[in-house]
């Protein structure tokens, strides 16, 4: 994990063959994790965060019990006296502002993506693989339940009676009345959750797990009917419990800008190059939430008389009953986050540098500025293709982010008339990994013996006009990827030329 946002760098040294290598695409290299401290790869971690505030789908429903066979299409019989219904709900505990989540899914650490640049043609943006359990799974509810129930008191000729009580009418019957449920569980798991997540919840047993307790003075209260209000006297309690399993599982990581969506955890997508001392691109992660289990409940009907006459009325099954259920996938969307990626952007300057008129077998120094006005630090190597022109002995270096560093280029002429070199400066700059500047020089005086270990090199002299000039442009960006839909045609890569681009203007830049 590695925040690198405008700050000093300790750089490591980095060696011209391992360099040299890096230029070189390996199709697996995206399954690894990238060490940024190479300076050959770039790293940002966010932190998604989602969260459920609203009622779960209803996965289960008992219908009428018991069963008849054959029923009525009402779904009763004539045989019972009594039949009960219930659904029942996952709902979040409170209400408003205060209420407390349903679900929270939770990556506050390690949820990290990375930036490669194998070729001068894409960013390759993959997630670097997480080392701990830094995500966390939570989920708490209560059960809402809704009820029917049927009575038939043909018997003592008060007829049929069927209500549904609602769960808000039957809470808000009694003052400060509320369902005494709920249930928690949390675990934890490695970012990015490619890989399913699973989290145990289970409520009280069902001995002690009342939702509620009501008289049928109430009852009828509620429903208005004088049948439970004035001639039946007794109660009505339920028992009800849940032990679910929830699971959550990321599915994609959409990249705004990507030529591809990231579906796994070893998969990559790929953002046109840009010149930029940073990268910055919108994700929104996404995934599902599916929950299997078993509804256990009880209801408890106590019937002690029926029009001033002692009953006794009781549910046929007088033990707890269990529905099993299962949800359909439940589609899960993150927020929306910003993933800032540093660069480095290396400048080298832009018009020849002159050393004028030196007697041969004499030495003269100058200091040439080498910029990198990107957010990571940049590698630097160095070569010359005259011996002539020397870089004082350093052939490699590493420059931080946001600095300069002064190159020593020393001019000793062997031969009389104009000489000329090129000085090459390769660097892990993603777009500009190798850029050339040019020197000249004039030396007068006697030709010096040739040097027999030191022969090699271009040189000459007579007829060179320098190419370049004393010109300003503008230098590499802060680079925002713009919002858009994915896509792998050639369109999709035109789209991306209009890239918003943060410019800064430079005193020196890269070579066209």
């Amino acid at each position: 994990m590695l925040h690198l946002r405008r700050s000093a760098l300790s750089l490591s040294s980095l060696g011209a063959a391992a360099f040299l290598a890096s230029l070189v695409y390996s199709p697996n290299a995206s399954a690894q994790a990238c060490d940024p401290s190479t300076l050959l790869c770039s790293v940002d971690t966010i932190q998604p965060h989602v969260e459920g505030n609203e009622r779960l789908p209803n996965p289960f429903d008992t219908g009428w019990l018991p069963k008849c066979n054959p029923a009525t299409p009402d779904g009763h019989c004539d045989a019972e006296d009594l039949q009960i219904t219930a659904r029942m709900a996952f709902d979040p505990i409170g209400g408003g502002e205060s209420a407390t989540p349903l679900f929270k899914v939770e990556m506050p650490k390690e949820a990290t993506l990375q930036a490669e640049w194998p070729t001068t043609d894409y960013f390759e943006i993959s997630l670097k693989p997480a080392t701990t359990a830094a995500g966390k799974f939570t989920v708490t509810h209560t059960i809402t339940p809704e009820f029917g129930l049927f009575m038939n008191l043909s018997v003592i000729g008060l007829g049929k009676t069927e209500v549904v009580i609602d769960a808000t009418d039957l809470v808000n019957l009694l003052p400060g009345a509320k369902f005494n449920y709920t249930a928690s569980g949390t675990t934890s798991f490695k970012p990015w959750a490619f890989d399913p997540v699973m989290v145990n919840v289970a409520g009280k047993d069902l001995a002690n797990s009342q939702l509620f307790a009501i008289t049928f003075q109430q009852l009828g209260e509620l429903v208005g009917s004088g049948s439970f209000q004035d001639v039946i006297t007794g109660s009505f309690s339920f028992n009800a419990t849940t032990d679910t399993d929830f699971v959550y599982q990321t599915t994609l990581i959409d990249v705004i800008g990507g030529l591809d969506v990231i579906d796994s955890e070893t998969a990559t997508t790929r953002i046109p190059m840009v010149d930029a001392n940073y990268l910055e691109f919108t994700v929104v992660p996404q995934g599902t939430l599916t929950y299997t289990g078993t509804l256990g409940m009880k209801p408890v009907i106590n019937v002690s008389s029926v029009a001033g006459i002692p009953i006794s009325l009781h549910f046929p099954i007088n033990v707890g009953l269990d529905f099993p259920y299962q949800s359909d996938p439940l589609k899960v969307t993150f927020p929306t986050e910003i993933v800032h990626i540093p660069l480095p952007n290396v400048f080298v300057p832009s018009s020849f540098v002159d050393f004028g008129a030196v007697d041969t077998g004499n030495k003269t120094d100058k200091k040439i500025v080498i910029d990198n006005t990107g957010e990571l630090g940049a590698t630097l190597e160095f070569s010359s293709s005259d011996p002539q022109f020397t870089t004082g002995g350093v052939t490699s270096t590493q420059v931080g982010p946001e600095q300069t560093y002064d190159l020593s280029v020393s001019f000793r002429p062997t031969k009389p008339g104009q000489q000329k070199a090129t000085i090459t400066v390769k660097s892990n700059d993603p777009d500009s990994p190798e850029q050339t500047f040019e020197v000249i020089g004039y030396g007068q005086g006697d030709p010096l013996p040739e040097d027999p270990g030191n022969s090699g090199g271009a040189g000459g002299g007579g007829g060179f006009t320098p190419t370049g000039g004393n010109t300003t442009e503008d230098s590499g960006c802060g680079c925002r990827i713009p919002q858009g839909t994915n896509g792998s045609s050639a369109a999709g890569l035109l789209a991306m030329a209009g890239l918003a681009m943060l410019r800064r203007r430079r005193k020196q830049s890269k070579r066209a």
